[in-house]
């Protein structure tokens, strides 16, 4: 079920966004609203389809409906009573999951007055317990990333439906890092420190080569990841020898084996 809780709060206040569906706006964003006096509120709310609904501390109880993505922008409608109105929201940039947009009122003819802005970026994205899949724009989606029974090895692998080794879910690490666990082992994507090779290691440990950052190719459901060990320079890559299923964290460059897309 979708939901959205709109709390009074401060200057400054936060919230969380989380979309269940639309390849590019998965997450939870951080995210303020100036409502009908001119203060600043948060507002928190999930959405996993075309409708929803939504409540707020001060007691009221709504719907949202109509929700669209279309590119970079999510519309739809919002209703509380007798009254009601729009929404909409553009990601301005990819990189950080930035997103600025308005709500308002709606009259009889549908005509739209704005009534206050609505901003905020992504933190980290929705966990889902399906897992997401996770591969590349050279291999395309029937490569995936899984981690092979053998240890603590992982392969571009053929993907196979409901296999859990291919499964991974991206959870919150502070800031922009999130850790990328595997469904099956419960195991997290790390880098080996001796040789800069991708591998499995246990989620408690505090490791820099566990934090991963994601930065979104523009315009694009692409993104590039980075680890705290290996830095800005590196990036998780698909070795291009022949075999093309082994992975290495690498100089980062605009190519195809280094553009990850995370699908549900």
């Amino acid at each position: 079920a979708s939901a959205l809780r709109i709390t009074g709060g401060t200057q400054g206040a936060a919230s969380g966004w989380n979309w269940g569906w639309g390849d590019c706006f998965k997450g939870e964003f951080q995210s303020q609203y100036t409502a009908y006096d001119g203060k600043t509120y948060s507002a928190t709310f999930k959405i996993d389809g075309p409708s929803s609904s939504y409540n707020s501390t001060g007691g009221f109880i709504g719907q949202l409906s109509n929700l669209k993505r279309s590119g970079r922008i999510l519309s739809g409608n919002w209703e509380t009573g007798s009254n009601k109105g729009y929404i909409e929201f553009k990601i301005e940039d990819f990189s950080t999951g930035a997103f600025r947009g308005e709500w308002g009122e709606l009259d009889g003819s549908n005509n739209r007055y704005k009534k206050g802005d609505w901003w905020g970026r992504l933190v980290a994205p929705t966990t889902a317990t399906a897992g997401l899949s996770l591969s590349t724009s050279w291999q395309g989606a029937n490569k995936v990333l899984t981690s092979m029974p053998n240890g603590d090895a992982l392969l571009q692998a053929d993907g196979f439906a409901g296999r859990s080794r291919q499964r991974w879910a991206l959870e919150s690490a502070g800031g922009q890092y999130v850790k990328i666990k595997n469904l099956e082992t419960g195991r997290c994507l790390d880098i080996n420190a001796d040789n800069f090779q991708p591998r499995e290691g246990d989620c408690s440990m505090n490791y820099g080569g566990q934090y991963w950052s994601r930065t979104y190719f523009n315009g694009t459901p692409y993104m590039s990841l980075r680890n705290k060990f290996g830095g800005d320079g590196r990036c998780l890559d698909v070795i291009n020898d022949g075999s093309n299923n082994r992975l290495q964290l690498t100089e980062c460059r605009k190519v195809s084996g280094q553009m990850w897309r995370a699908e549900g």
